[in-house]
């Protein structure tokens, strides 16, 4: 278990005719809560700092010079003294090989910093020792190739960074070593085709990128290989027909665009074939204007009606068998006036009233 030995640190040193102050500042008014303690020696901070938590633990010692943080910085795990970070710091500024620790001792990350920033490569490792991730900086930014592992030493990621952002490409791999991603970055956003398999190496999917935007063609599988999804964009818009498919291969919606913009009915099918939903657009928008639903057999569930895209109006809602089971009445998208309830053999049993979605009594 890593401690920090409180004996290594320096000493105060008593100078001849020096002005010595002990300063302590803290949590609360009363001065019962004690936060840092440290010495003024001719109106100025040196020497060794302490930081305690509000419930008195040491959390930090770190070392001062002429009012300014200068050596070593060390947070402790105030649960068990236990060193947690090693910060270098000189005339106020990090600089040197600073690092970071689990609980118990083991390195958790290794990194430098250079004149207040981060340079050079950063290493984390897994509890079990083995690197986790090796990433390189520069003036404080990822910049450069960075490359993820699993615990076991598998490689996990591996992408390139520019001044912070990912650019060029990127693959992602599970801890057996197969392929799961890869795909194209630029300036920080998807630009080209992204893939995805299945952990056998087949395709999962299939997604064209401009810019960030989707672009071009979408193609996902199911798990059994048989399509899940296909459809076109442009510049981030649907553009085409979109099709979603069932794990056997029947059709399971439908729909076509033009430049985002519903060219028919969006229609989605039960597994039988038959239309569950039938949803109606205002001509030249995306704003729904009527919703049908049916039963696998076809008879009518409920058809909802739309103003401006907001649900208006009567509703009946039907048994499978076709004997009606409700009647809602809808105001600018909420319930409003008479809800009526029917039971199996359509006889009215039951009646609530609605104002602005409230329940309100009769």
């Amino acid at each position: 278990m890593k401690k920090f030995s409180i004996g290594i640190l320096a000493l105060f040193v008593c100078l001849p005719l020096a002005a010595q102050d002990t300063i302590r500042t803290y949590y609360d008014e009363q001065q019962e809560l004690l936060k840092e303690i440290y010495v003024r020696i001719n109106g100025k901070a040196e020497g060794e700092v302490r930081r305690f938590s509000e419930d008195g633990k040491l959390v930090q010692i770190g070392q001062l010079k002429n009012d300014q943080r200068h050596g070593l910085f060390i947070d402790l795990d105030p649960s068990n003294g236990d060193t947690i970070r090693i910060i270098p710091f000189l005339e106020n500024q990090r600089n040197g090989i600073s690092k970071s620790y689990y609980s118990g001792g083991q390195i958790q990350q290794e990194l430098t910093f250079v004149d207040n920033q981060i340079q050079g490569k950063v290493t984390t490792y897994h509890p079990n020792g083995k690197v986790k991730d090796q990433t390189f900086f520069t003036n404080d930014r990822p910049d450069g190739l960075s490359q993820s592992f699993h615990e076991n030493g598998q490689i996990s990621r591996k992408v390139n960074y520019r001044e912070g952002e990912f650019d060029g490409s990127m693959e992602t791999f599970d801890k057996n070593g197969n392929k799961l991603s890869s795909g194209t970055y630029k300036r920080g956003v998807l630009d080209g085709q992204e893939l995805q398999y299945f952990s056998d190496g087949e395709l999962k999917s299939s997604i064209e990128y401009s810019n960030g935007e989707l672009n071009g063609n979408l193609l996902i599988y199911h798990p059994n290989r048989n399509k899940a999804r296909v459809g076109t964009y442009k510049k981030g818009e649907a553009d085409g027909e979109i099709m979603e498919y069932f794990e056997d291969g029947s059709l399971r919606s439908a729909i076509t665009y033009k430049k985002g913009i519903p060219q028919g009915p969006l229609l989605i099918y039960h597994p039988n074939g038959k239309i569950s939903l039938k949803r109606e657009f205002m001509e030249g928008t995306d704003i729904v204007s009527k919703e049908s639903y049916f039963y696998p057999n076809e008879q009518v569930f409920q058809i909802l009606t739309y103003s401006a895209g907001i649900l208006e109006g009567e509703v009946k809602m039907y048994r499978e068998n076709g004997i009606l089971q409700e009647i809602r009445h809808y105001k600018n998208g909420r319930l409003d006036g008479v809800r009526q309830f029917f039971d199996e053999e359509g006889k009215l049993n039951r009646e609530e009233m609605y104002q602005m979605g409230k329940k309100i009594d009769k």
